[in-house]
């Protein structure tokens, strides 16, 4: 169930077009801010106990380097 409303409130189209248009500092390269969000979500819900387990399952997707998360 979390996963679904993950999915729903969290689109990654939407969260990037936030991401742009509020962004003052802050740049994308490869790194999008929907991947972050994601990632700390699943923190955040318990899905996994830390940023570094969560990073490892979804190492593939992410497309960056730890360092760089």
């Amino acid at each position: 169930m979390v996963k679904g409303i993950r999915e729903r409130i969290f689109q990654p189209a939407a969260l990037n077009d936030l991401f742009e248009r509020h962004a003052v500092k802050q740049y994308t390269r490869e790194l999008l801010f929907s991947n972050v969000v994601n990632l700390m979500s699943l923190v955040v819900s318990g899905i996994h106990p830390s940023v570094s387990a969560a990073y490892k399952a979804l190492e593939k997707t992410i497309g960056v380097s730890r360092p760089a998360l």
